[in-house]
């Protein structure tokens, strides 16, 4: 442009920014506009509209870009908020999922969430040498006389047939766990820290035969080893236990926690499986303790005595005659043997001893100069709750908040000449191993 318009001299000024001549060529006009013009995904740069790029918008006053925000569930794809695959509760495409909807019905499997297919029958747990344990109670069939389950349509849980290390049971890696010889000659020590389990855990002498004043001679079982003895317990319709009892194997919580976060068959993977938790304890507590039938069945509850019902002496409490999980059910069932009543189980009396399961603290109450032992009716789980009562076998756990403990480990894990249910125990403790599965991945 030109100064004036009488201006002779050669030669023309520029504009500056944001400005062009004017229409006589002797000044410039300035070339910005009002904020208020910029539309549509445009912001204002303090004098131009400009577009704001793809995945963003102008921000409230139009001074700048926001990234496009999505809701939980979506991601931002090109500038449109897209929903997550299914399954999926946050993701940042269609192939990268941050976190599932939740961890019972989904897996994450690189990135994607996986649907998982949850038992509901024995059926189903029956390719993983398992035995299905359900998760709702059982219902009074008023016209059959029994209880039955209605709701099959609500998942369970599997849980192992057999103890890890034990033929058919869960493997035990021998490059982390230490496998040692329960007593008896060569019998093995496990030290602080060793993930541990051990061989031959129960009672010393699988039976004793007593003579009282009369001479009348009694015989006590502490373990079930022979065909012969497993055929004898009580089974109803169902087939012969076939799981021996006297030399279970059994672990310190550390190889229990790692045998079950790598145990895999069938469709299941490494970290399918699990050390029971609550709920699954729960489960059992409830099944075993207050549906797996007494013999006879013919108690009619009456005034006061309902207690009955939670005992196999005394009066029979009218459950039905199914068993569902344990007690009677024989190699259909659980199996888990127990330390205190032969009825409906294969007994298990626990093994106390300085060269016993050494390294494994057990400590009766009564005999407090015995430091070690393992106890094959306890199972070991993942958090702090009461055992399974009612003489029908143990479940126990690992309390996380303080591992040297005394605590109530009730009358089901009494051994010969040990008449306390009370133990002192730890992580380093030698208890029998079942893993349960919740779910797996089908594809």
């Amino acid at each position: 442009y030109q100064p004036n318009d009488n201006y002779s001299g050669t030669s023309c000024s520029n504009c500056g920014t944001n400005s062009v001549a004017n229409a006589n060529h002797t000044g410039c006009n300035s070339t910005c506009v009002d904020k208020s013009t910029c539309t549509g995904n445009n912001y204002h740069d303090n004098c131009h509209c400009k577009p704001c790029g793809t995945g963003k918008q102008p921000n409230s006053d139009k001074t700048g870009c926001d990234v496009i925000p999505c809701n939980e569930g979506e991601y931002l794809s090109g500038s449109t908020c897209t929903a997550c695959p299914t399954g999926c509760k946050k993701c940042t495409s269609a192939t990268n999922c941050l976190e599932c909807e939740n961890t019972e019905d989904y897996k994450m499997v690189n990135g994607t969430c996986k649907k998982l297919t949850r038992p509901k029958s024995q059926a189903d747990c029956e390719p993983f040498g398992a035995i299905f344990i359900p998760a709702t109670n059982p219902e009074y069939d008023s016209d059959l006389k029994n209880y039955a389950y209605k709701n099959y349509d609500t998942p369970g849980y599997c849980m192992t047939k057999r103890n890890v290390g034990d033929v058919d049971g869960p493997l035990i890696d021998e490059s982390k766990i230490k496998r040692l010889l329960a007593s008896g000659t060569g019998y093995g020590t496990c030290t602080e820290g060793q993930a541990c389990c051990w061989n031959g855990a129960s009672t010393v002498k699988p039976s004793e035969e007593t003579t009282d004043s009369n001479g009348n001679k009694t015989t006590t079982n502490y373990c079930t080893s022979s065909t012969s003895g497993l055929n004898n317990i009580a089974h109803g319709g169902y087939s012969s236990f076939n799981y021996a009892s006297c030399q279970r194997t059994v672990c310190n919580y550390a190889a229990a926690e790692y045998a079950c976060a790598h145990h895999k068959i069938g469709k299941s993977v490494e970290g399918d499986w699990s050390l029971p938790d609550n709920e699954v304890r729960k489960r059992m507590s409830t099944m075993i303790g207050g549906y797996d039938p007494c013999p006879g069945n013919t108690y009619i509850e009456q005034g006061n005595t309902s207690w009955w019902k939670y005992f196999c002496s005394g009066p029979d409490y009218k459950k039905g005659v199914s068993s569902f999980i344990q007690t009677y059910k024989g190699s259909e069932g659980l199996q888990l043997c127990n330390a205190k009543s032969t009825a409906g189980a294969p007994r298990c009396y626990p093994r106390f001893g300085n060269k016993s399961c050494v390294g494994a603290k057990l400590i009766p109450w009564s005999n407090t100069s015995t430091k070690y032992g393992c106890a094959p009716s306890i199972l070991w789980a993942q958090k702090d709750t009461d055992p399974i009562p009612y003489d029908r076998a143990a479940i126990l756990n690992q309390w996380m908040g303080g591992l040297n403990f005394y605590d109530v480990a009730d009358t089901t894990i009494n051994g010969p000449n040990e008449n306390t249910g009370m133990l002192s125990y730890d992580e380093t403790s030698a208890f029998s191993v079942r893993c349960v599965l919740k779910g797996w991945v089908d594809d």
